[in-house]
């Protein structure tokens, strides 16, 4: 079972080099229950009144250093 994940990029400090405003920067992507490896996987991901469905979150985000 894979919980979580988070793939960080952080753009290099010389493409910033002589810019007067953004002095870093990076890009992220970050996910939630991704993979599950079970023979029961259907139904262990399937939904019911207690346990309710299995959902799956992504997020992408951007980081700005002024």
């Amino acid at each position: 079972y894979l919980d979580k994940i988070q793939l960080t990029y952080d753009f290099p400090s010389s493409m910033f080099e002589g810019n007067r405003f953004i002095k870093g920067c990076s890009v992220y992507t970050y996910a939630t229950n991704i993979f599950m490896f079970a023979k029961e996987r259907d139904y262990i991901e399937a939904s019911d009144a207690y346990y309710g469905p299995q959902s799956r979150f992504f997020n992408v985000g951007v980081n700005v250093n002024f």
